[in-house]
């Protein structure tokens, strides 16, 4: 954990008013920082709320050091419209706290506005919470901080963040509905090993008939669900408890090597990565980030080691002195056919000297790409969920059906 993090402890407050319901304000932040985390009307009275040990325990298993790209969108556009009417940076921090969501984002932001009020600069306070801030955010913060265009800055990431966000939750919805299928499938499987199969397996046990090895394996696997049933709550903990070893290995190179090859959900991986690269690296090139520190981010935030890869060693061209219409150009065979077309478009950045308008139109265009191809992802998938539910609920079907019949046929012949 962090160390910032490590002194952090959950609190919870009643806030009253005369003419208002009572609400209640939860945040984790140190001591210190708690004044900065409230700040209530001047009608308003606050006062303690008991947190109990079961809902202090929840409250820390639940909580997570990364905020959610939501509240992070919602912070920075605060933070852009209070500088935009006059207000002071220390006065900005105040006013967005409020705004906060989660207690620990909420008691993120007043660490924040106390270690501004010691001297330290926004990008400097954001430093010390490096899994709520990407590298790439604090770099942009900072070269606007000495550039003195800190708004721009912030419209510039708050657009970023919000396409990037917009092109995630347009890739879970487009796995809502095969999603769906695979648990209501589940289910039906479930539900057969509980039912039918022991009934089935009961009846040949009566007549004391042979059961096919097929039948007998899945009346074996159907036994396994109904007697550790129970194991599912555990794994389900283990899994949330685990989250974060869980996403690392998620994100680990030879299981995106892997998904990144897939024919179906693979094109979709390759344009979300390469849109994100595009946005990424024009963000930081039009807030200011020299060149070096941008091809660096870009490359460390592409999440796909092909496209680190095509990053990385366009950096090494340009910092050698290669126009960047050649740097793309030499490395184009990285990315596949998109290669060539990112190189056409910086040979007219090239001509107009704009590389940073380029590179927004060619992220724009990616996006765009990306959208259609989401679209298409649950027409794509459905045929083969579908055929994968059909097999398993066939073979359990004719592993039971098949024996009822050569059942049948056993008690005709007898008679």
């Amino acid at each position: 954990m962090n160390a910032e993090y490590s002194e952090f402890r959950f609190h919870s407050f009643w806030v009253e008013s005369a003419n208002q319901a009572r609400r209640q304000v939860n945040v984790a932040c140190s001591p210190e920082a708690l004044p900065y985390a409230m700040h209530p009307a001047p009608d308003e009275h606050v006062r303690p709320r008991r947190l109990g040990a079961l809902e202090r325990m929840l409250h820390q298993l639940l909580s997570s050091e990364r905020p959610s790209t939501t509240e992070l969108i919602d912070f920075f556009e605060g933070l852009r419209r209070c500088l935009n009417i006059g207000l002071s940076l220390l006065e900005t921090m105040e006013m967005v706290v409020d705004s906060t969501r989660s207690p620990m984002f909420r008691g993120l932001v007043a660490t924040m506005h106390l270690r501004m009020k010691e001297g330290e600069t926004l990008s400097q306070a954001m430093t010390r919470f490096p899994k709520a801030f990407d590298p790439f955010v604090v770099a942009s913060v900072t070269a606007a901080e000495e550039a003195g265009n800190l708004p721009e800055a912030l419209d510039q990431i708050t657009f970023a963040m919000t396409q990037g966000n917009q092109l995630k939750k347009k890739l879970i919805s487009g796995m809502v509905y095969p999603g769906i299928v695979v648990v209501m499938g589940m289910l039906v499987v479930v539900l057969l090993s509980f039912t039918l199969i022991p009934a089935t397996a009961k009846n040949f046990a009566q007549f004391q008939s042979q059961v096919p090895w097929y039948s007998t394996a899945v009346a074996e696997a159907a036994t396994i669900v109904r007697q550790f049933w129970w194991a599912a709550f555990p794994l389900f903990g283990l899994t949330f408890y685990f989250r974060s070893a869980i996403a690392q290995f998620y994100r680990s190179r030879w299981i995106q090597d892997w998904l990144i090859r897939t024919p179906i959900i693979g094109p979709v991986l390759r344009g979300l990565a390469l849109s994100r690269v595009l946005r990424t690296l024009g963000t930081l090139l039009g807030c200011g980030v020299d060149v070096r520190t941008a091809f660096r981010l870009t490359a460390e935030t592409a999440g796909q080691p092909d496209y680190s890869a095509y990053v990385s060693n366009i950096a090494h061209h340009v910092l050698n002195g290669d126009e960047y219409y050649e740097a793309f150009l030499r490395e184009r065979h990285l990315i596949g056919n998109d290669g060539m077309r990112i190189a056409n478009y910086m040979h007219i950045g090239a001509k107009t000297g704009d590389i940073t308008n380029i590179l927004e139109t060619l992220a724009a265009v990616q996006e765009e790409d990306a959208f259609r191809k989401t679209e298409k992802l649950p027409k794509l998938l459905e045929p083969i969920v579908m055929a994968g539910l059909a097999g398993v609920i066939g073979v359990i079907m004719a592993s039971v059906y098949l024996p009822t019949l050569l059942l049948a046929q056993e008690v005709i012949q007898s008679r």
